[in-house]
């Protein structure tokens, strides 16, 4: 069940939610950007994702072919019609909601008692992409596969070559 810009809108308008650019927030409503990025998973009923700014929930319920969804999302606002989504989409019994800020999870300690690998298949926000992605790298292993949706300019800091205007610690941990 994708969410195109006029259930967005709906959406938003039920919960009397509007977008905070301070938490980088952007939904995501074009169905082919998300089929895209599903297909790109190669999700298998197997797998378990992670999904961080999960937001209206758009893309979680096209994440459906998971065995398990962890979703995180930091804005308490959105949690009840990120719910109300993944109600009607049948996909609650398999997404498990946390309310955090991703920025203040300590990895090591979150995936205790998560056996097994994870993929992380977001909608970054802009304004933690960077960060958020580092500390992944650094502290959660268990993250196998990353799929994510960011800025141009986080992007090619991230996959930049040496001697490039990019290039930093980024390009190097990636």
């Amino acid at each position: 069940m994708v969410i195109g810009s006029k259930e967005t809108q709906s959406i938003l308008e039920r919960h009397s939610i509007i977008p905070s650019r301070s938490l980088g927030q952007n939904f995501v409503t074009d169905p082919n950007t998300i089929r895209k990025v599903v297909r790109l998973a190669e999700l298998k009923q197997t797998d378990q994702v992670l999904e961080i700014g999960a937001g209206l929930g758009s893309l979680t319920c096209e994440l459906s072919k998971a065995k398990k969804i962890v979703a995180i999302e930091f804005d308490r606002y959105l949690i009840p019609a990120l719910s109300e989504t993944l109600d009607r989409a049948a996909m609650q019994e398999k997404t498990e909601i946390l309310q955090k800020d991703a920025m203040g999870i300590r990895w090591h300690e979150f995936f205790l008692n998560r056996s097994g690998d994870w993929k992380m298949i977001s909608n970054l926000p802009y304004n933690i992409a960077s960060p958020l992605l580092l500390d992944l790298l650094d502290y959660a292993p268990q993250v196998t596969k990353i799929l994510v949706m960011i800025q141009r300019e986080v992007g090619e800091r991230f996959v930049a070559k040496v001697g490039t205007p990019s290039y930093g610690i980024p390009s190097v941990k990636a």
